[in-house]
């Protein structure tokens, strides 16, 4: 008799139990719909405003629980002061670290922006940091608004260590008039990102894919690797870049004034192929090993030749690295094949850039032709 009302009270326990869970459930799934974010629109746009220099708009505003708890927020568009650059955002969804919940803070864990359209310039004027963010106040200034609280006595991290960050679908013009001799502009579109950084761990692994576009045809362009000394704010003078990058049918001629001033050519261009590893600062001194396949290959070098050279197919497996200050150009275990006609060498130049006493060590290991190749 006793074994049957223990067992009549368990049942009675595990039908009250699940009782409660589906509740809950019911309770998180209705959340979205029972709180009225777009309440605190005005108080998050007047943060937004306080951070970026040009305008700043939102859309509408929900809770979330994609990848966890978070906010929801459609329709972001943010332009610099001139605004020729801006960034818009289909979706942003911004999640938050569950470890900080009991000390009512809300430290930002995941942001993922969903088909983000970015156009970005790069000149000797100005970085993207202050051409979009206000400068950091002083000390002794009065503090900006503060972002707006979930509920009373609950507060915000302003400070970023780290979190996971996420690119779906998104589309990008980027123009560089700083690091060439003539302005370069990229697009990508489809580009789809992931990396998960944290301040105090000492690598940062990332992956990026994206469709170069292009008028004679588009091309593909894959990244993936790791990046040292990402901290707030961007340094990237100290920034350390290790990864693998692989490329088909990318526009030489697009990317030739990058490196025209060291080069004695006055242009090279066709498809480009890419299969290389880097190895070395974002911005200073690196090495470079792999493959590079150009088709259809334009080189006009007319201090050597009178006409310009055209080839089926150009081929070069380099072992490249500069160093010394960029003042030592080393190309080593360099192989040639255009078109059936290798070349196998190395390329030293000394003093590339200190002055007019630069020295050239170069030799041919060999020379063959091979039509079939």
């Amino acid at each position: 008799m006793a074994n049957l009302k223990d067992r009549k009270k368990m049942r009675l326990l595990a039908r009250f139990g699940a009782a409660l869970i589906l509740l809950f459930f019911l309770l998180l799934i209705s959340l979205p719909n029972l709180i009225d974010l777009d309440n605190y629109r005005p108080q998050l746009l007047d943060y937004l405003q306080s951070q970026f220099i040009g305008e700043v708009a939102v859309g509408k505003l929900g809770l979330t629980f994609e990848h966890g708890p978070g906010l929801r927020v459609d329709g972001v568009r943010i332009y610099d002061e001139s605004g020729s650059q801006h960034l818009f955002v289909t979706t942003a969804i911004i999640n938050f670290d569950l470890s900080y919940i009991f000390k009512r803070r809300l430290h930002v864990g995941r942001l993922t922006l969903v088909r983000p359209d970015i156009v970005l310039r790069l000149d000797d004027v100005e970085s993207f940091q202050t051409a979009f963010l206000r400068p950091p106040e002083s000390p002794d200034a009065e503090p900006g608004p503060s972002p707006p609280a979930v509920a009373a006595a609950w507060g915000f991290d302003r400070e970023i260590s780290g979190a996971q960050v996420e690119i779906i679908d998104g589309s990008v013009e980027f123009t560089d008039n700083c690091f060439c001799i003539s302005p370069i502009t990229i697009r990508l579109k489809k580009l789809n990102s992931f990396f998960s950084w944290h301040e105090i761990e000492t690598l940062t692994k990332f992956k990026l894919t994206a469709i170069a576009l292009d008028e004679a045809g588009d091309g593909t362009l894959q990244i993936a690797g790791s990046l040292s000394n990402l901290k707030i704010p961007l340094q990237p003078g100290k920034m350390v870049l290790k990864c693998k990058v692989d490329a088909e049918n990318l526009n030489a001629g697009t990317y030739f004034p990058y490196y025209q001033e060291y080069v004695p050519m006055r242009f090279v261009g066709g498809r480009l192929d890419v299969d290389a590893d880097y190895n070395g600062s974002l911005m200073g001194l690196f090495s470079s090993k792999g493959r590079l396949v150009l088709r259809q290959a334009e080189l006009d070098y007319q201090q050597v030749f009178k006409q310009k050279l055209e080839f089926d197919r150009f081929a070069v497996d380099y072992n490249f690295r500069l160093a010394d200050s960029y003042n030592t150009i080393e190309t080593r275990d360099c192989t040639i094949n255009a078109d059936g006609l290798i070349v196998q060498g190395y390329c030293l130049l000394h003093e590339a850039r200190r002055g007019i006493d630069g020295t050239i060590e170069a030799k041919l290991n060999s020379l063959k032709f091979n039509p079939k190749t």
